[in-house]
């Protein structure tokens, strides 16, 4: 089962380069070396876990990881706002508080329109967290006294609890939502 596993990951779950199919001829060779110290089945039977947790370490997870940009998105809020002490979200659950972490700052969310506009009084710029699909109401919910500039936008995806459908690569796309680090700047007077 585990060996029909390996031959289907490279169709199924992700894409792969070179570098896989090297591991899976190092693991026939393998195989074959063995086979001749140790009947067949007891080499099949030791290596083909080795390279399937192998595979799992090596491309899986790392493809799952990647759907978790907190990770990145830190660095990149502690490299824009190095002195602040918060990083803002608008609409983003407070089970997402790993951004904060990777920020080394406390998650502010944004509910009150006018407690930031106060922050934005002093600071003029900051940076907000908010998934593309509430784009929208985060400039509704900011109004006309505002410029919204994107910095940048990952994917992501609870990967915690992840759906079978997720590891599909086919169906994947479906499932995940782009998550935006973006600027607002406060016009005043406007």
């Amino acid at each position: 089962i585990l060996l029909i596993a390996i031959a289907l990951i490279p169709f199924l779950v992700l894409d792969v380069n070179y570098i896989y199919l090297l591991v899976t001829l190092c693991f026939a060779l393998a195989v074959f070396y063995f086979s001749k110290k140790i009947p067949l089945s007891l080499s099949l039977a030791t290596l083909t876990p080795i390279l399937f947790f192998s595979i799992m370490a090596l491309f899986i997870y790392p493809e799952l990881t990647s759907y978790q940009p907190s990770h990145k998105l830190g660095a990149l809020i502690r490299q824009m706002e190095p002195d602040k002490k918060e990083i803002f979200t608008y609409r983003m659950s407070f089970s997402k508080r790993s951004y904060g972490f990777y920020a080394a700052r406390f998650t502010k969310p944004l509910f009150d329109r006018e407690k930031f506009f106060k922050v934005l009084d002093n600071d003029s710029e900051r940076l907000v967290i908010v998934s593309r699909d509430d784009l929208s109401q985060f400039e509704n919910f900011l109004q006309k006294d505002y410029l919204i500039e994107e910095i940048v936008e990952y994917p992501s995806y609870k990967v915690a609890t992840p759906k079978n459908d997720f590891f599909l690569k086919t169906k994947r796309g479906a499932l995940t939502k782009n998550i935006l680090l973006v600027k607002v700047k406060y016009i005043r007077g406007s």
